[in-house]
């Protein structure tokens, strides 16, 4: 099969997987899509496409949400986990004739490219990552900091939430929450609060989702005009701005905790933190956001 009709076929997919979702043409622009990836590069599960799928399609098709809060979603379509994607990939290709999901909006031609790969690739779950050898070559991510090197592990602090979606600011920690709330936003839930910028401090490059994170940390903003502004991570190692916070891009920032201290080594432009600090790494980044 050629690579242009994997595409559209994919396209296809893509638009079931988010059914029910009702996604603002506008606010979808803010949504980073994935870059091209290198010829060559096996598609994974972690690093290349659960992001796709927490951007177009987990606002309604995720096993964690029912009835009303699914948006129409049929019931067992879901792809929020490793397991529920790979099972329901044939569902979704037996309909690449809808064409029509996310309503209103469409997935970037970037994001529909990763998930086609990953399905030419057969599909792969998480490369291996023992002791962070995933790195470039050497151990060193580009000149970022990562620190003392840690024993790979699930999740470093050894708890995790469990409280789903209760609302609370520490839900969910390692979870990219602004683009989840876009979705729920997109989809008539008024009451999911939207964030300029959010992250997740955490113990490890490579702790899971809903990993407790590290509490504590000031997390410090200096934006292109000098101008600081510092938030402090919450019990689950959450940090967020609200609405009114719009620093002069680029910015840089710094983390602060016990006299110890990081700084990102690459000014930003996008305020998503966790579109790059997955547990694998994306756009250059190492990995999670390490506390120093």
């Amino acid at each position: 099969m050629d690579r242009n009709r994997l595409v559209v076929m994919c396209a296809a997919m893509l638009g079931l997987w988010a059914c029910g979702q009702k996604i603002d043409p506008v606010r979808a622009i803010d949504l980073a899509p994935a870059p091209d990836l290198p010829a060559g590069t096996v598609v994974s599960w972690c690093r290349d496409v659960r992001p796709v799928l927490e951007r177009w399609c987990t606002g309604c098709h995720a096993s964690t949400r029912s009835g009303a809060a699914r948006s129409g979603a049929p019931a067992g379509v879901d792809y929020d986990t490793y397991a529920l994607a790979s099972a329901n990939a044939d569902r979704g290709l037996a309909r690449m004739q809808a064409g029509s999901m996310p309503p209103g909006g469409s997935v970037p031609p970037g994001d529909v490219r990763t998930v086609a790969q990953w399905i030419a690739d057969g599909k792969a779950d998480c490369p291996p990552v023992p002791g962070g050898d995933d790195l470039p070559a050497g151990g060193d991510p580009g000149g970022v900091d990562t620190g003392p090197e840690v024993p790979e592990v699930a999740c470093s602090s050894g708890a995790y939430w469990l409280k789903g979606d209760d609302g609370k600011p520490e839900m969910h920690p390692g979870r990219n929450c602004i683009a989840c709330h876009q979705q729920q936003r997109a989809a008539g839930e008024d009451d999911a609060p939207l964030f300029p910028m959010a992250g997740t401090v955490m113990g490890a490059l490579r702790d899971v989702d809903d990993c407790l994170g590290v509490s504590g940390v000031t997390v410090e903003i200096t934006d292109a005009n000098g101008s600081r502004t510092t938030f402090v991570t919450n019990a689950s190692g959450n940090f967020m701005a609200s609405g009114a916070f719009q620093p002069a891009r680029p910015y840089t920032v710094r983390l602060a905790l016990g006299g110890r201290e990081r700084m990102m080594a690459t000014p930003q432009d996008n305020m998503n933190c966790m579109d790059c600090h997955t547990r694998e790494g994306r756009n250059g980044a190492p990995g999670r956001i390490l506390a120093p």
